[in-house]
Formats: C-alpha cells, sequence, structure tokens
C-alpha cells in the first residue's frame, strides 16, 4: 500500500486519533509523547487544519497497541459508521449501533492481543443485548 496523507480534513482519520486517545485514556499531548510526534501537530491534525501523515497515524496506531495492519479496516469501519450515522433512518441507526459495538470489540481485542492482556478479565460483550444488563 502507498504511504502517502491522507485527505485535509479526513474525519475518518480524525476519529481514528479520538478513538486511539480514548482507547487508553490520554489527551492529545499522551498520545503525542507516546507516538513521538510534536503535540502542536496532534492538535493541527485532530482540528482538521493538515491532512494526517499515513506515518503518523502508524506511529498513534503502534503507541496505543493497536494492530497496524488493522488500520485501514479500521478507517473503513469509521467510514462505514459515520455514513450510516449521518443517514436517519431506523434501519441505518440499527445497523450503526450494531456496528459501533463490533467496532469497540475488534480494537479492545486488538488492543488486548497486542499488549497480551490475560484472557481471564472482563471484556466487552459482543451481544449488544447482554452489554446493556
Amino acid at each position: 500500500m502507498e504511504k502517502k496523507s491522507l485527505p485535509k480534513d479526513d474525519p475518518d482519520a480524525r476519529l481514528a486519533l479520538a478513538l486511539f486517545s480514548a482507547l487508553r485514556g490520554w489527551d492529545q499531548a499522551g498520545i503525542a509523547k507516546a507516538a513521538g510526534i510534536a503535540p502542536s501537530q496532534i492538535s493541527v491534525y485532530a482540528r482538521g487544519e493538515r491532512a494526517i501523515p499515513r506515518k503518523a497515524l502508524e506511529k498513534m496506531s503502534v503507541a496505543v497497541g493497536f494492530p497496524v495492519p488493522l488500520l485501514d479496516t479500521l478507517l473503513l469501519g469509521l467510514r462505514c459508521f459515520r455514513l450510516a450515522a449521518e443517514e436517519r433512518s431506523r434501519a441505518r441507526l440499527a445497523f450503526t449501533n450494531r456496528f459501533w459495538i463490533e467496532l469497540m470489540v475488534l480494537i479492545r481485542d486488538a488492543a488486548d492481543l497486542v499488549a497480551g492482556f490475560s484472557r481471564n478479565r472482563p471484556r466487552l460483550s459482543r451481544n449488544p443485548r447482554r452489554a446493556h444488563q
């Protein structure tokens, strides 16, 4: 895959940045430090003022323990989620809610796998009905 910057103000890349921060509970300074990127640069990316270079997104992915090979899948999933959420129909919203749960499970599982966490610790339920009980 060609290494290039994502389009300026790419909402999917900015959502990935927000998810990476949320995954570890880090603010922009925290993810900047962990990824070796200037905090001011993370701020510019988060505001959509400059395209996020692929290499920077990969550094952030590595910093939070998200597998780089799943980065394109994550971006595609975020795009699908965003497009479905913009559509206000019941069917689209049902898909969006289900997709969001599955995406969070994917992110948690990937981070656990990379970090080597115990398989015995509580995890997000794959069944949305059980997740709310």
